[in-house]
């Protein structure tokens, strides 16, 4: 699976320091590519720069949410297909309802540990292999 690149988009940096200790030493998961703002990781996407097989956003962050930039990434033709988990502290029944109006693949609370989010990944990239 080394192959796959997942686009991990949250402002917390003791999150991006959580999420590459659980990943650490395990060679059997996907590149992971950080970013702290979802506004820069869009513009990075809109212009090819980036071309991530998954992509993981927090959806409270300054300057744009993750539902902005979920629903801007589905407005963009050739940027639309790509899987969208959600992981976030917000997990209100509204909130996961609208992100899957949305178009999000998956919704997982931060609660959760960082092995149940790496199995989502490991998960979803596999169905993408099997649809691509």
């Amino acid at each position: 699976m080394i192959d796959k690149t997942v686009l991990f988009i949250d402002d917390d940096q003791d999150e991006h320091l959580l999420i590459q200790e659980a990943i650490a030493g395990d060679h059997d998961l996907p590149r992971f590519t950080y970013f702290f703002s979802a506004r820069l990781a869009l513009c990075e996407l809109q212009t090819n720069r980036i071309t991530p097989d998954l992509i993981v956003v927090d959806i409270n962050m300054p300057v744009m949410s993750g539902i902005e930039f979920l629903t801007e990434l589905k407005k963009q033709t050739h940027l639309k297909q790509i899987p969208v988990i959600i992981h976030s502290t917000a997990g209100d029944g509204s909130t996961k309802k609208t992100c899957e109006k949305l178009g999000a693949a998956a919704f997982l609370k931060k609660a959760t540990s960082f092995e149940c989010l790496l199995n989502t990944i490991r998960e979803m990239l596999s169905m993408n292999a099997l649809s691509a």
